[in-house]
C-alpha cells in the first residue's frame, strides 16, 4: 500500500530535525498575535506543529508532554517515493494518537491518498482510533478531495472536539476518481466541480455538527473550500447556532482561484441572522475573499451596533464587490457605543479617499479599537491619507498598531503623519512596507516625531518604502533621541553606501535601545560596517541584526561583524549575513572563533542558498571549526565548556540538510535540549559512550569529592543511568561494596 508520510525515509538526524518543538502554542495560536494580525487566507500554506515521522512516532508512543500537536500528512509518494510510513499499522497508530494524554491538535492533510479502496480502510481505520481520545480538542483536515461517501461524519461525532477546520478540501464525483499505481504519477484530466448542488458531503457536514457531542464547537473555520453549494452553506451556518459557546468564526475563500466556490452571499440573510441571533457570542470573525455585497455589509453594519454584539476581530479583507457609500454608512458604527472592536482588517478593498476620510473621521470618536489593517488599498492618495491620518492625533486615539503597505501615501501623507504623530500617545506599531513615500518633507515630520516624549512607538517597518540618503539621514536624527524604538526594518532600500555610513555615525553614542534591526539586501559596503560596529557595539539591548544579500560587503566587512561578536558587551541572539558572495573558509573559521567564546548567538546564518550551492569557495575546514566549537572532544572539561547556545547556522531546513553530517547533528541537539543537558548528552555520546560500548577512563583521575557530582549529572535520564551501572560495575571499591558488613547484609550504624 503506497502511502507515505512527511518526513519519512532520511537518516536519524534528518528525525532528530524534525522531532524539533515547534512552536506549541496556546492563546497567541489564534490567526492573529497581539502585535501582528495574520489574515487567515496568508496562513492558507503555513504550519504549526510537529510533522509526523518515525522520532514523532516515538514521541506520541511515549506520551512525550513537548507534543501536543501533530501534522499527519498522506501522500500517495513523496519525493523519494516510498517511505517507511508503507509498514505502519494504521489501526495500531491511531490507538497510540488516542490514547495519548498531552496530544490537543491534530492536522490531517489528505490529498488524492484514500482514493484507492484499501488506502482509504487505512485513513478510516486511524479516524476511528483516534476519535477515542480525550484531551484532542482541535481538529484541522487539509486538501482533502472527497467522494460522497460520508464515511469521515458518523466519526466525527466521537470526538470531543471544540475547534474543527475544513482547509482547501473540495467534494468530486466518481468519474475524477483517480488512483496511481507508482511513480511518477500521472493525473488524467479533471471534471470542473465549480458548483455542486446539495452535496451530499456538505449536506452531512451540516447534520453532524447539529449532531456532535455536546455541541461544543468554539471555533469553526471553512477555508478556501471548492463546490460547497449555497444550501449547503446555509444548513452548516443554521447548524452552528446549537454551538451556545462558538466564539470564532472563519468563512474565507481564495480569491476565488482554482474555482473555490465558499462564497457567503448566497448563504444570504440566513447568515447574517446567525450573527444577529441573541445567544450569538462569536468574538472574532473571518470573511475574508468571502464576496460579501452591499446589502451584506449593511447587514454587518446592524450588527455591530446592537446592543449585544460581541464581535472583537473582523477581517474584510478582498471584498471587493463593495461600493464606496457602503463603505462610508460601515464607518458610522464604528463611534457606537455598542462596537466593541478591537482588530479590523480592512486590506485589499480599493477604498477611496472618500472612504478614507469616513473611517478617520469615524475612528477619532472610537475608543476600543486596537489594531488596523488597511493594506494594498492603492486608490487613496495622499489626499485620504492625510484625512485618514486625523484619527492618530490627541490623546483620543486607542490605535496601538497600524498596517499600511503597499499603498501610495507621498510625501503630502507622510507630512500628515508625522504632524498627527506629534500628539499621539497610543501607537506602537507602524508598518508602511513598500508604500510610496517619495519626499523629504515628510520624512522630517516623521523624524521630529520620533524625538515626541509621548508618543510610545516600538516597531517601525519602511522596508521598501521611497526613501533616498536625505531621508534616511532625517530618520537617523529622529532616533538618535529615541529610546522607546525597539524593532526597526529598514531592507531594501535604495540608499548609498555613503548614506548608510552617515546614518550609522548619527546614531552612534544615541539613546537608541534598539532590539531588532532588519537591513537585508541593501548597498551596505565595508565602511558601512565598520561604522555599524561602532555604533551599535554599545547597544547591550540589540538582539537581533539582519544583513542578508548584502553583496557590497566582502571579507573585511565579514570579519568586522565577527569581531562584533566577540565584543564583551555584545548580546546579540540572532545575526544573519546570509547569501553572501565574499563567505569563504576564512570568514566560516572568523565567525566559528567568535562564538566560541559567546553564550548568547543562537541563530549565526551564514550558511545561505549560494554558500551551499557550491557558488562559494568553502571546505570541510570551515564546517568541522564549527563542529569543533560545539563540542571540543579532547576531554570532558573541553565538552562542557564547549558552545550549547548555537542553534543555527542556516534559515532553511534544506539547507542544513547539506551540511556535514556531525555538525548538523550537534546543532540539532542544542535546538532539541537546555544548555545544560546538551552538554551532558554530548559528554555521554564523545567520553563515555562510543562505538567500543563505555569508556570510563573519564572518571578514573577524578577526585572523590568531585566524582560523585560527576555521576550524578551524568545520571539523569535513561542513558545516563546505563553508564551509571556501568561505573557501578566496573569500580566496585568506590561503594564500599567490599566492606564486609555490607557483604553480609548487616545494618550498619550511623555515625
Amino acid at each position: 500500500m503506497g502511502n507515505v508520510l512527511t518526513g519519512g525515509g532520511g537518516g536519524a538526524h534528518e528525525a532528530a530535525a524534525a522531532a524539533a518543538p515547534a512552536p506549541q502554542g496556546g492563546e497567541d495560536d489564534k490567526h492573529f498575535t497581539d502585535d501582528d494580525i495574520m489574515e487567515t487566507t496568508s496562513e492558507y500554506t503555513s504550519e504549526s506543529g510537529l510533522f509526523f515521522n518515525e522520532s514523532v512516532r516515538a514521541r506520541i508512543r511515549d506520551n512525550d508532554p513537548s507534543v501536543d500537536w501533530v501534522h499527519v500528512k498522506f501522500l500517495v509518494y513523496d519525493g523519494n517515493g516510498e517511505s517507511f510510513a508503507n509498514q505502519l499499522n494504521w489501526e495500531s497508530e491511531g490507538g497510540y494518537f488516542g490514547a495519548n494524554t498531552n496530544l490537543k491538535r491534530l492536522t490531517v492533510t489528505l490529498n488524492e491518498y484514500h482514493f484507492d479502496d484499501a488506502r482509504r480502510s487505512n485513513v478510516v481505520s486511524f479516524f476511528r482510533a483516534v476519535a477515542q481520545s480525550k484531551t484532542i480538542k482541535f481538529l484541522r483536515l487539509r486538501d482533502g478531495r472527497f467522494i460522497d461517501d460520508g464515511w469521515l461524519f458518523p466519526i466525527l461525532q466521537s470526538f470531543s472536539l471544540d475547534r474543527l477546520e475544513f482547509w482547501g478540501c473540495e467534494v468530486i464525483n466518481e468519474a475524477e476518481r483517480v488512483c496511481f499505481p507508482a511513480p511518477p504519477r500521472i493525473v488524467a484530466p479533471r471534471v470542473a466541480t465549480d458548483v455542486v448542488p446539495m452535496n451530499i458531503f456538505w449536506s452531512s457536514l451540516a447534520s453532524t455538527l447539529s449532531d456532535i457531542e455536546s455541541r461544543s464547537l468554539k471555533e469553526f473555520a471553512m477555508v478556501a473550500n471548492k463546490g460547497v453549494a449555497a444550501e449547503s452553506l446555509r444548513d452548516i451556518l443554521t447548524s452552528l447556532k446549537g454551538h451556545a459557546d462558538l466564539s470564532t468564526l472563519t468563512l474565507v475563500d481564495r480569491d476565488n482561484r482554482d474555482g473555490c466556490s465558499q462564497s457567503i452571499r448566497p448563504a444570504g440573510p440566513g447568515f447574517w441572522d446567525l450573527l444577529r441571533s441573541p445567544w450569538c457570542q462569536i468574538t472574532d470573525l473571518d470573511l475574508g475573499s468571502s464576496h460579501i455585497s452591499d446589502d451584506g455589509l449593511d447587514y454587518l453594519t446592524a450588527v455591530l451596533t446592537k446592543s449585544n454584539n460581541s464581535l472583537q476581530r473582523l477581517c474584510l479583507r478582498n471584498n471587493k464587490g463593495i461600493g464606496s457609500r457602503k463603505w462610508q454608512a460601515f464607518a458610522t458604527c464604528l463611534p457606537s457605543p455598542f462596537c466593541v472592536l478591537e482588530q479590523l482588517i480592512l486590506s485589499e478593498n480599493g477604498l477611496s479617499d472618500e472612504d478614507a476620510a469616513s473611517l478617520g473621521g469615524a475612528l477619532s470618536n472610537n475608543k476600543t479599537l486596537r489594531f488596523l489593517h488597511m493594506d494594498h488599498n492603492e486608490d487613496i492618495t495622499a489626499k485620504g491619507w492625510a484625512a485618514f491620518f486625523t484619527c492618530l492625533q490627541g490623546g483620543n486615539s486607542s490605535l496601538e498598531s497600524i498596517r499600511l503597505c503597499d499603498n501610495r501615501i507621498h510625501d503630502g501623507g507622510l507630512v500628515a503623519l508625522g504632524n498627527a504623530l506629534r500628539s499621539n500617545s497610543a501607537l506602537r506599531s507602524l508598518r508602511m512596507g513598500h508604500s510610496d513615500t517619495d519626499g523629504s518633507a515628510g520624512w522630517r515630520g516623521l523624524a521630529t516625531a520620533l524625538q515626541s516624549p509621548t508618543l510610545p512607538l516600538e516597531r517601525i517597518d519602511m522596508k521598501g518604502c521611497e526613501l533616498d540618503d536625505e531621508g534616511i539621514n532625517s530618520l537617523a536624527n529622529g532616533l538618535a533621541g529615541n529610546s522607546k524604538v525597539k524593532e526597526l526594518d529598514l531592507s531594501e532600500l535604495d540608499i548609498s553606501s555613503v548614506g548608510w555610513r552617515e546614518f550609522f555615525q548619527r546614531i552612534q553614542g544615541s539613546r537608541l535601545a534598539l532590539e531588532t534591526l532588519i537591513l537585508t539586501e541593501n548597498d551596505i559596503d565595508d565602511e558601512s560596517v565598520s561604522a555599524m560596529v561602532a555604533s551599535l557595539g554599545s547597544v547591550s539591548s540589540l538582539k537581533v541584526l539582519g544583513l542578508w544579500m548584502n553583496d557590497s560587503i566582502t571579507k573585511p566587512g565579514m570579519l568586522a561583524l565577527a569581531n562584533l561578536i566577540r565584543a564583551p558587551g555584545c548580546m546579540l541572539e540572532e545575526l544573519n549575513v546570509g547569501g553572501n558572495p565574499s563567505i569563504d573558509d576564512e570568514v566560516l573559521i572568523a565567525f566559528a572563533n567568535a562564538v566560541a567564546d559567546n553564550r548568547t548567538v543562537s541563530k549565526l546564518m551564514v550558511a545561505g542558498n549560494r554558500l551551499l550551492d557550491n557558488d562559494v569557495e568553502v571546505t570541510d575546514r570551515a564546517w568541522e571549526a564549527f563542529g569543533n566549537v560545539l563540542c571540543n572532544r579532547e576531554s570532558i572539561e573541553g565538552i562542557y565548556l564547549s558552545n550549547h547556545t548555537l542553534q543555527m547556522i542556516s534559515d532553511e531546513s534544506d539547507e542544513e540538510r547539506l551540511l556535514p553530517e556531525r555538525l548538523r547533528s550537534l546543532l540539532q541537539l542544542n535546538r532539541n535540549n537546555t544548555k545544560h543537558e546538551a552538554a551532558r548528552q554530548k559528554i555521554l555520546l564523545h567520553q563515555i559512550c562510543n562505538k567500543e560500548g563505555t569508556d570510563l577512563e573519564a572518571f578514573i583521575g577524578m577526585e572523590l569529592s568531585v566524582l560523585p557530582v560527576a555521576m550524578a549529572w551524568i545520571g539523569r535520564d535513561d542513558v545516563g543511568r546505563s553508564a551509571l551501572y556501568q561505573l557501578c560495575r566496573t569500580l566496585p571499591s568506590l561503594f564500599g561494596t567490599n566492606d564486609k558488613a555490607v557483604s553480609a547484609g548487616v545494618k550498619r550504624k550511623r555515625v
